[in-house]
C-alpha cells in the first residue's frame, strides 16, 4: 500500500466514523498540497513525499501533519541537507568531528568529537539536536529541540523531512570548546 492509499484510507475511516467532528477531507487536501510544495523544491514526486512522511507517521493523521512538522520550504532557516553540509565543510572542514554547533538554550559549543568522547550511543543524530549537558553532568544543560518548545532558527530538509538543527557554532566560537 503507498503513503497516499494509506493516508486516503485513514481519511475515509475518519469520515466514516466520526462524522461532523473534523474536517477531515481539508487536512488530506492540505496534505497533498504540502507534498506537491515539497515535490516542487526537491525534485521528487508528491507521492514519494508522502510515501516519506507515511513511513514515518506513528501517530493520528490530524496532529501528524501540521505546519510545524512539514512548514513550507521557503521558510526563513530552512536549508537543504546538501546545502548545510557544504556550509559546514566550509567552516570546519570536511571531518564530521569537528564540526561545531551552539545550543539555542545555553549557548554551549559542542562537536561529535565531545559527544564521542563522553560515549554517548548514537552521537552523530544527537550533537546537533541535543545539548550534550543531556548526557554529560556539569556540562551544558539538557535542551533538545524535539521537545515542544521551537527556539532554535535553523532546520534542514533532508529524505523528505525537515529536521531542526542547532546553529552552526561561528568559527572564533569554536576556539572556546
Amino acid at each position: 500500500m503507498t503513503g497516499l492509499e494509506k493516508l486516503r484510507k485513514a481519511v475515509d475511516r475518519d469520515i466514516e466514523e466520526q462524522k461532523g467532528f473534523h474536517d477531515f477531507e481539508a487536512k488530506f487536501n492540505w496534505v497533498i498540497e504540502r507534498a506537491k510544495h515539497y515535490a516542487e523544491k526537491t525534485g521528487k514526486s508528491y507521492e514519494e513525499i508522502i510515501d516519506i512522511w507515511e513511513d514515518r507517521r506513528t501517530y493520528w493523521y490530524m496532529n501528524y501533519y501540521q505546519d510545524c512538522k512539514q512548514p513550507l520550504l521557503t521558510a526563513d532557516g530552512i536549508m537543504m541537507y546538501d546545502e548545510w553540509k557544504k556550509k559546514l565543510n566550509e567552516r570546519f572542514g570536511e571531518n564530521p568531528m569537528n564540526w561545531k554547533f551552539k545550543c539555542p538554550n545555553c549557548g554551549n559549543i559542542q562537536s561529535l568529537q565531545d559527544f564521542v568522547n563522553a560515549r554517548i550511543d548514537n552521537a552523530e543524530g544527537k550533537f546537533y539536536y541535543s545539548c550534550i549537558g543531556r548526557y554529560v553532568k556539569d556540562k551544558g544543560c539538557n535542551w533538545t529541540l524535539g521537545g515542544l518548545f521551537q527556539i532554535h532558527k535553523t532546520a534542514i530538509f533532508k529524505d523528505g523531512v525537515v529536521v531542526p538543527v542547532f546553529e552552526m557554532a561561528e568559527t572564533e566560537d569554536s576556539s572556546n570548546v
